[in-house]
Order: structure tokens, then C-alpha cells, then sequence
């Protein structure tokens, strides 16, 4: 698929009457388009530049726009959402809310017909392979994409989400094999900066603490041991018995973690119905 960039100058749009004009090497030309409702909000922001490419034998024209933000204004005591963000649970909120998807079972599918295609070694297999490839990574970002608008359409507006800092996971887990495969496919960096845009947008705080031991504490007593995490998906304090969702525990932890390095008082309500969020494509 081949693509022409254009700067702001190279290409003009006028969306009342659906009408774009771009630049070609036989001059400018004016095309009709359409646009979907859901790009409408932002119609309104300044214009920079574009791209043009054939797809399906449909022509595509996509549109960079931005717009200047003022500072995040934060209550003095405000809604904290802590997040755990996983490869099994791509997201687990302090709130109660959980949100899958099956990106798991599509990675092991195409990982079955990357090994069958690589084995073949021929010009059509390796075409299927770039295609496939291509659709994973399209397929991953959609998810990513829709996850983190329900997350953020889920926080009030002049509140605080926080994160785990993930930097340097990558280097710090020790696994085997299926383990370091898995965590080369977690794409926890993308999820992060289509929440950051979007919760700018709604005047919400992104922040960051220290992961370490969020997933050991017992988020009711503050015990901390390795053994506390009995399975992949229940943690069981060691000290106290509290039993609950391993992920769950986790992202309150991480919620009481911010809150006593901040001095906020705790607000954390345990008793908030579980609900879980299942994203399909």
C-alpha cells in the first residue's frame, strides 16, 4: 500500500460542503469525501497534515489535527482510579471495572500460521505474512483504542488516574520462553498513551507510582508477600485471609500506594459492584 503525504499547505478541506482540494503533479484538484460521525468532534481543532492512500480500491484521506490544552485543574480532594494493567486483564480499574479481550487467542492463531508460512518460504507466504503482521497490529491498536475511551468515559471529569511505571518491565521480569514471548506482545505502552490524549481531554490527571510489591500487598491490611498471590487470578493475604480478585487488589493497591505518597486522604470504597467489560472487535 503506497501513501502521499501532504503538509498544511499542500492540501485544503472544507467540511461544511464535504469538499477537499489536494495537490498533484497536474495541478490542484477538488474531491468529494465523506466523514464518519464519530470524527466530527474534532472538525474543529487546527488542521496540519494529511495522508492519501488506496485501500480496497477505495481512496483514504487521514487528517492530523490538534489542539491546545490548558493545564489540568484538580480538585482538592479528588476521584483516584488506580490501574493494573495486564496481559491476561488488559485492564483492571480500582473502581471494580475489568476489561478484556481475546487478543490472547488471536495472537496464538496467527502464531500457528506465522510458523506454517515462515516453513514455506515462498514470495506468496511472505506477502501473507506482512499482511498478517499488519492486521495483528491494526487489530491490537483497535482494542487499545477502545478500551482506554471506556475507561476514561468511566472517571469523572477533574480526577486523577494512576498507573503502574512500566518502563523497564521488560528487563526486570525473569521468565521462561512462553513467558518473554508473551511479554514482548503486551502492548501496555500504547494502552498508556491513548489513555494520556484522552484523559487530557477531559481535564483527568494521568500519574504514575513505583509497581513494585502492588501485586504481593494485601490491599485491606497492607501485608506484603510473594505467597499472598496463590494463583495468576486470586490473591489471598497470608495475614488477614482478605481474599479477592488478584488483578483488583492490585489496582487498589496502586490506588492507596499514589494516595499515601500524595497525602490525599483514603476514599476507597470496597463495596462498589464488580463490573467486568468484555471489548470485542
Amino acid at each position: 500500500m503506497c501513501s502521499i503525504r501532504y503538509d498544511a499547505c499542500s492540501f485544503n478541506i472544507w467540511f461544511d460542503r464535504n469538499e477537499c482540494s489536494i495537490l498533484t503533479i497536474n495541478g490542484r484538484i477538488k474531491c468529494q469525501f465523506k466523514i464518519a460521525d464519530c470524527f466530527r468532534p474534532y472538525l474543529t481543532w487546527k488542521r496540519y497534515s494529511a495522508e492519501l492512500f488506496i485501500k480496497n480500491n477505495k481512496v483514504f484521506l487521514n487528517i492530523v489535527f490538534k489542539k491546545e490544552t490548558n493545564d489540568i485543574q484538580i480538585s482538592q480532594n479528588p476521584i483516584i482510579t488506580g490501574i493494573d494493567r495486564g496481559i491476561n486483564q488488559i485492564a483492571v480499574c480500582s473502581n471494580n471495572k475489568f476489561y478484556r479481550n481475546n487478543i490472547k487467542k488471536v495472537i496464538r492463531r496467527n502464531r500457528r500460521i506465522r510458523s506454517k508460512l515462515q516453513s514455506c518460504g515462498s514470495k506468496s507466504a511472505k506477502r501473507h505474512l506482512k499482511r498478517l503482521s499488519l492486521k495483528e497490529n491494526r487489530f491490537r491498536r483497535d482494542m487499545n483504542h477502545k478500551i482506554s475511551k471506556q475507561i476514561v468515559q468511566s472517571v469523572p471529569e477533574n480526577s486523577i488516574i494512576v498507573l503502574e511505571d512500566l518502563k523497564h518491565i521488560r528487563k526486570s521480569i525473569k521468565s521462561n520462553k512462553t513467558g518473554r514471548r508473551e511479554l514482548n506482545n503486551w502492548a501496555f505502552y500504547q494502552l498508556e498513551q491513548f489513555l494520556t490524549y484522552k484523559a487530557q481531554s477531559k481535564n483527568i490527571l494521568i500519574d504514575y507510582i513505583d509497581p513494585r510489591y502492588t501485586s504481593q500487598k494485601c490491599s485491606c491490611c497492607g501485608y506484603i508477600d510473594r505467597k499472598n498471590r496463590q494463583y495468576t487470578s486470586l490473591f489471598k493475604c497470608k495475614k488477614c485471609n482478605f481474599t479477592l480478585n488478584a488483578d483488583l487488589n492490585a489496582s487498589r493497591n496502586i490506588e492507596l500506594n499514589y494516595r499515601d505518597s500524595k497525602g490525599y486522604p483514603e476514599g476507597l470504597s470496597v463495596n462498589q459492584p464488580i463490573v467486568s467489560a468484555t471489548v470485542t472487535h
